[in-house]
Parts: structure tokens; C-alpha cells; sequence
């Protein structure tokens, strides 16, 4: 199981505070939760979101995006780590200004790696990464048509992106209310793509708008989709001159 969320920080004054008491004080708290495999945050500074598209408003917004992976059992994984979570907030940590636009649980599906590296596909989110490339789609339906676009991403879309300058490997994911016995076929559901980076971010993004593809817009709807970098620790000016206009 995993978590994801795409966050803005409402209060512009305050990334390098709130990025300081995630990696200093929250990041460790939750690494050493026995449930939680890994933990880590992507900023969208500028000039990724120059290059960023997607059909959502509020997602446009995006500076943070943030991942959790969980060791099973899974329900107890996620308790632990909201348990966590929420005693930071409770000690007073930085994270009330945190506008979440997208928080959700997701089943991985399919891992996947290029050649050139030399780590089992399923182990590409622990190697150092210059960035990650996020595409959150809305699927509109669950029928034949979602089944021949669902095949699409695996045979081509995302085999397409890791042939794009920088990157090292890939991971496709669904939401969690799939996966419910009481789930319901009738309603959207949210898919995840997520491609780790060796390379630039804004590289990999240039070179993924040349390969122009047929997309599945009959029955998908891309929300979010762009590139971000890693946020590296006492590295937290990324949006400082924009503080001091």
C-alpha cells in the first residue's frame, strides 16, 4: 500500500521553515515507524511548474508531493504512521499551512526499470533520484474501452516515457477503492504514474512533450502530469525570490 498527496503551501513565507521541520523532525519520526518502508517529498519550484499541464485548477497549485510506502500489514502500517503524523502536529510542527489538494491511497500495480540500471524494478524508489515525473489521471469508466487504455499504458505509454532523457524506472498505481469488496465500478478512479529521474526534470519534461502520443481522452482525463525535483537537506530556497518581491 502506499500514500501520495499533492500539497500547496498557503503561506508563501514559509517553505524553508516548513521543509526544515519536515526533513529535520517529521521525515525521521516516520522512517522509524516499523510499518513504514519509505517516506519522501518532491517540490515543484517554478520552473516545474512552468512546464507542468493537467486539466485540474487546484492541482495546478502543486509546490510538494509526497509518498509513503508501507510494509504489511498495511492496516496497522497506516495507523502507525497517522499516529505519527499527528502527534508532530499536536507538538506544534509546521504543517497547518499544508493545503492538501489530492490525498489518496493507492495499490502499486506494475513496477518497471530501464535496462541501463542495475536494481530490481520494485527497488527503484529507494535509489537517489534528481526528480519524479507525476501524471494523476481520472479514469471515467471501468469497461472495455478503460481495459484497452489500461494495456496502453503498460505496452506503450509508460515504456515511452522511461526511453525520455533521465530516466531510471517507473511504478503504476490505482487507487485503494478499487481494491474494496464494496467498490463501486460505476464511479471515476484516480491512476497514478510515477517515473523516477536520474537526469534533469526539466530535461525528461522537454523530452516527453516532443513524443507526442494518441491519448485515451474518451475515458481518461489527466489531472496532473509534470515533473518535480528532490528536495535536498539545509537546500530550501527554492522559492525565495519570490518571498521577497
Amino acid at each position: 500500500m502506499t500514500f501520495f498527496s499533492l500539497s500547496e503551501l498557503t503561506d508563501a513565507t514559509r517553505h524553508r521553515a516548513s521543509m526544515q521541520s519536515y526533513q529535520l523532525d517529521l521525515q525521521p519520526e516516520i522512517m522509524n515507524s516499523p510499518g513504514v518502508a519509505l517516506a519522501e517529498r518532491w517540490v515543484r519550484p517554478a520552473d516545474c511548474a512552468a512546464v507542468g499541464t493537467g486539466s485540474d485548477a487546484a492541482l495546478a497549485a502543486t509546490h510538494y508531493a509526497e509518498l509513503v510506502l508501507f510494509r504489511a500489514p498495511a492496516d496497522a502500517s497506516i495507523r502507525a504512521y497517522q499516529e505519527t503524523c499527528e502527534r508532530a502536529v499536536q507538538l506544534g510542527q509546521d504543517r497547518v499551512c499544508m493545503n492538501f489538494q489530492l490525498q489518496e491511497f493507492f495499490v502499486p500495480l506494475k513496477a518497471y526499470a530501464t535496462p541501463r540500471i542495475l536494481v530490481a524494478p520494485e527497488v527503484v524508489p529507494f535509489r537517489p533520484a534528481r526528480g519524479l515525473y507525476v501524471i494523476v489521471s481520472r479514469f471515467l469508466t471501468h469497461d472495455a474501452a478503460a481495459e484497452a487504455a489500461f494495456r496502453w499504458y503498460d505496452e506503450t505509454r509508460i515504456p515511452d516515457l522511461l526511453g525520455c532523457r533521465g530516466a531510471a524506472g517507473a511504478w503504476l498505481l490505482a487507487t485503494e477503492a478499487l481494491f474494496h469488496w464494496q467498490r463501486d465500478l460505476t464511479q471515476p478512479a484516480l491512476r497514478l504514474v510515477l517515473v523516477w529521474l536520474d537526469g534533469d526534470p526539466l530535461e525528461f519534461a522537454a523530452d516527453v512533450r516532443q513524443r507526442t502520443l494518441p491519448g485515451n481522452s474518451a475515458v481518461e482525463k489527466i489531472l496532473f502530469a509534470g515533473p518535480l525535483r528532490t528536495i535536498v537537506p539545509w537546500q530550501w530556497d527554492w522559492f525565495d525570490a519570490t518571498q521577497h518581491r
